[in-house]
């Protein structure tokens, strides 16, 4: 079942369709945020909605949501599927809508935003990440690592690159060459002091809602965290995790494989079982 500017419709239902005029389709004009459902609630609902509204107010896009409304719609969405999905992923697309040819926006009389929510059941991530450095860069000033637009080319590229070679992710450096984020996730590293360490902003990462949740819960248990520059040889020779809305926090098979890092896996234990509880504490409370 998907949910289609105020309708719901099945997946067969030939009446549900994007018009091929909406910008979204045609140029990648709008933005969206991935929830993770765990039995049958939406988890950091709230934070994710922020973000988007946030992202429209910036692309001028005419849409807000509320917590409520989005609520509603994603438990009947999952009621839709039975209960034998414990694990679901939400979507929230928003388009500009149709306009005319060209970049020019459209014209707000006659056009109005697309708002598209699904939900499907998602696999259990690999229990450890490999990964390789993607040649594919990030633009740390570009509007697209700032948002999550509809227009992901540079991190489906990396992505799939990655995956062809057997990695499960891709690490993208931004335009000076150093760590910005990989294909999906946001990257931390943890050094030889426990220090946890993790791209800032500036440098191409996404402000990831799961990211903003580690470095939280890192200050709430006495890690020393630190948002910064990272270079490609401090990642490669410290031990690391990936975290994002769907997977949580996944280490990197290092941290399973080497006794060097017995410290680093253990800082990582400590943050993923802070960060369980909270999406528990999370789920109780909506």
């Amino acid at each position: 079942m998907i949910y289609i500017n105020g309708s719901y419709h099945t997946i067969n239902d030939e009446n549900h369709f994007i018009d091929v005029r909406d910008r979204g389709f045609l140029l990648g004009d709008g933005i969206f945020e991935t929830i993770l459902v765990h039995d049958g609630q939406p988890v950091f609902l709230q934070d994710h909605i922020d973000r988007l509204n946030e992202a429209c107010i910036f692309l001028k896009i005419p849409m807000s949501l509320d917590l409520p409304e989005v609520t509603q719609i994603i438990s009947h969405l999952h009621s839709g599927m039975g209960n034998n999905h414990i694990e679901c992923s939400a979507r929230i697309s928003v388009s500009r809508g149709m306009g005319a040819r060209g970049l020019l926006f459209p014209d707000k009389a006659v056009s109005s935003p697309t708002l598209v929510i699904s939900i499907d059941p998602i696999a259990k991530s690999a229990a450890k990440f490999t990964y390789k450095i993607s040649d594919y860069r990030r633009a740390e000033t570009s509007l697209s690592a700032r948002f999550k637009t509809l227009n992901y080319l540079d991190n489906i590229m990396a992505r799939n690159d990655a995956a062809s070679s057997g990695f499960n992710e891709a690490i993208m450096c931004n335009s000076h060459g150093r760590i910005a984020c990989g294909s999906y996730t946001n990257i931390f590293l943890i050094d030889e002091e426990g220090c946890v360490r993790t791209p800032a902003l500036s440098e191409g990462a996404l402000n990831g809602i799961t990211r903003r949740k580690i470095l939280s819960l890192a200050k709430g248990l006495n890690i020393p965290i630190v948002e910064g520059k990272i270079e490609v040889q401090h990642i490669q020779s410290n031990g690391c995790f990936f975290s994002n809305s769907l997977i949580g926090i996944v280490p990197d098979e290092r941290l399973e494989c080497h006794e060097k890092f017995i410290g680093a896996k253990k800082t990582m234990t400590k943050l993923l079982r802070a960060y369980m509880n909270e999406i528990k504490t999370n789920k109780d409370r909506a």
